[in-house]
């Protein structure tokens, strides 16, 4: 398509026109709306005005009730169409006025040396005109924060105002422009490798990138960090990240010789956070002298002090008098509660209500309970953990009902709460996927609550904010995706699904896609179509490796199962499942002397039929009584149980032979060993 019809769409309609070319599939009005923070009527606009326009290029945009709207496409033309509108909207001149004013105002307030009003123009290439009444903006939007722009003929821009609120006017203005999703990836990644999703976006992280090499985000956010550690607490991520852009703000201005006065810094708040702000400018400022520093220590000392009190949550609860108890009345209370945040289910279970009656009763009757102190936690590093997130809903309401809450008590109802967890996550399909949020606790216990009611068949094994995972990787082991409310760029490799806070039907469907949860009659005829499957048809050069060494039974189960998940046979959560198999039953995979055979069932996160083998150069004790040491091993998957007497007769009988098993563990390669199978296996 030609570039002139393209510059020629407003900036919202080149939005509206990129998010149609992004989705491969309909997506309704209200998506959209939402997606691109306009309104259903401006969708409609641009949606009709984008099809008069494309129609000339064969390309159209459908509409269908119930469906949705999208753009039909084929795919060369689709990246292409999209590279040309991502080369257009970098473009200054496809800006909104509020957007060039917006420009304006960062250039203005993060440059280092200052451009001259002609300069600035030139620089940016907006018309005299435009730039005129650009110009006036920006004095309207300092103006109503107490700041002026001083403009003399051939002599550069200047804001005039006190130096603290200059810095939080760039704060401001660098927020708006690059938004919060860039900033998180900023304190975790340089510059360069930062993914940048809004294509409207990019202007300004261009004429930025001078003002950011100067912002070491990524030592400030580490500041941000140990402090955490410090005092034994952590911030919200948007404290945490607001923090970190303050700090790093602050280290800008004072290394260009801009410094707060002593005297404007307000109380220098206690000791142990202006010995956090000494130890920071100490080591980020470039010449750093402490008695020209005074104002900056006690400013960015209260800086602090005001960080811990944003993110500080404190539960009080008065004990009412003690009454005549309903046990079954708190027990199905409790359920209720719970099952809200984690499963639907578990509200209808009627066996984990009487246990908890039970419990309420026996105790109730028994001598003076231990009193559990409410500020304990078993998982003290774990702020969201199932035990913590349970322990917030049972102690209100034990509380409430005037129970004396006893460490007994409150771990038995714990302790069968997780049973019922347990029972219901081994009767569905189950996908494993951590949550990540960046607005805060109640915002994650909320989308959790959602997920567990609108998607039972998936496992939340944690609730993490995007910095705790950018520095643990270790959270994402045996996970299948991430489900986030932002953005999180190359944080993590793992699928990552972005939704909002609050679920709407399409986040629900496209984490259902994308998750492989509908269990529909398509899959049923792919198991019709596979009820014939053999060992050959399923074993690949690709999926075998030859004398590895390995010393553990759980990196045997690990190194099988990788290589399913190589080819896209499984789900992460399908290795967890067999190395839980050997831990649960131990080792009854161990099937012929010398041969290990892992699976799972297939509700643990089979993908389709596959299988891989693995010799060890090293032999590996399980503990099986008559076959140790296992020196092949192989990990199976399938979709569905009919599908597998075929393929295990296969196994067995061809392991059941000394010979083969001989052959399989002295060859020499991949090749050789799918050689060995086809000489030995007829069909």
């Amino acid at each position: 398509m030609e570039k002139e019809i393209l510059s020629s769409l407003s900036l919202v309609n080149k939005k509206v026109l990129i998010a149609l070319i992004e989705k491969e599939k309909p997506v309704s009005t209200q998506y959209l709306a939402d997606e691109l923070s306009l309104s259903i009527s401006q969708v409609r606009y641009s949606i009709k005005k984008l099809q008069a326009l494309l129609k000339f290029k064969d390309i159209f945009i459908s509409q269908k009730q119930n469906e949705g709207v999208m753009i039909e496409v084929c795919g060369k033309n689709r990246d292409t169409l999209l590279s040309e509108l991502n080369e257009i909207t970098q473009e200054i001149n496809a800006l909104t006025p509020q957007e060039r004013i917006n420009l304006l105002l960062q250039l203005v307030l993060t440059q280092s040396s200052g451009n001259s009003y002609n300069q600035l123009r030139e620089s940016t290439g907006i018309t005299s005109t435009s730039f005129y009444r650009d110009i006036l903006g920006v004095q309207e939007w300092l103006e109503t924060r107490q700041l002026d722009l001083q403009i003399k003929r051939n002599a550069p821009l200047k804001i005039i105002g006190e130096e603290s609120i200059i810095r939080e006017a760039i704060q401001e203005i660098c927020m708006e422009n690059l938004g919060q999703d860039f900033f998180v990836q900023a304190c975790v990644f340089p510059y360069e490798m930062i993914e940048i999703g809004d294509y409207s976006k990019k202007v300004f992280y261009e004429k930025i990138m001078p003002f950011l090499q100067s912002v070491d985000l990524l030592a400030c956010e580490k500041e941000v960090r140990r402090i955490e550690k410090n005092f034994k607490t952590k911030f919200l991520d948007t404290i945490h990240l607001e923090l970190s852009l303050k700090i790093g703000i602050a280290v800008q201005r004072i290394n260009q010789g801009y410094l707060l006065p002593a005297a404007n810094s307000g109380k220098s708040g206690e000791i142990s956070y202006y010995r956090e702000a000494y130890q920071i400018l100490k080591k980020l400022v470039d010449d750093f002298e402490e008695q020209h520093l005074l104002g900056e220590t006690i400013h960015l000392a209260n800086v602090i002090g005001n960080s811990f009190q944003k993110s500080v949550f404190d539960y009080k609860k008065t004990l009412p008098q003690t009454r005549a108890y309903d046990w079954e009345k708190t027990a199905i209370s409790i359920v209720t509660e719970i099952g809200k945040y984690f499963h639907a289910g578990l509200c209808k279970d009627i066996e984990l209500i009487n246990c908890i009656k039970w419990e309420l009763a026996f105790f109730a009757s028994s001598s003076q309970p231990q009193t559990l102190d409410k500020k304990e936690s078993y998982d003290s590093e774990k702020k969201l953990s199932i035990r913590k997130i349970i322990s917030n809903i049972v102690v209100p309401i034990l509380c409430d009902e005037g129970y004396e809450i006893g460490v007994e008590l409150y771990t038995s109802i714990e302790n069968h709460v997780l049973a019922a967890l347990e029972k219901i996550r081994r009767s569905t399909v189950q996908r494993r996927v951590l949550l990540v949020c960046g607005s805060g606790f109640a915002t994650a216990v909320t989308l959790q609550r959602q997920l567990m009611n609108r998607l039972p068949e998936i496992e939340i094994i944690g609730v993490v904010s995007a910095f705790e995972l950018a520095h643990k990787t270790t959270l994402l082991e045996d996970c299948d995706a991430v489900i986030s409310t932002i953005p999180l760029g190359r944080i993590t490799s793992v699928p990552q699904y972005i939704v909002r806070a609050l679920l709407t039907n399409e986040d629900i469907d496209m984490i259902r896609k994308m998750l492989d949860l509908q269990i529909n009659d398509t899959n049923e005829k792919l198991f019709k179509e596979n009820s014939t499957l053999s060992l050959m048809d399923i074993i690949s050069v690709k999926t075998i490796k030859n004398s590895i060494f390995i010393d553990s039974p759980e990196e045997v189960i690990g190194e099988t199962g990788a290589l399913l998940l190589s080819v896209d046979a499984i789900w992460p959560s399908y290795i967890r499942a067999m190395k839980n198999m050997y831990k649960m039953y131990g080792p009854y995979m161990i099937i012929a002397p010398n041969t290990a055979f892992f699976h799972a069932g297939p509700e643990m996160g089979a993908k389709k039929a596959g299988i891989s083998l693995i010799t060890l150069s090293q032999p590996v004790v399980f503990g099986h009584i008559d076959f140790d040491p296992v020196k092949i091993a192989m990990a199976f998957s399938i979709p569905n149980h009919t599908n597998q007497v075929s393929v295990l007769s296969d196994i067995f009988n061809f392991f059941a032979q000394e010979s083969n098993r001989e052959k399989i563990y002295q060859s020499k390669s991949p090749q050789e060993t799918l050689q060995i199978f086809l000489s030995n296996l007829k069909y």
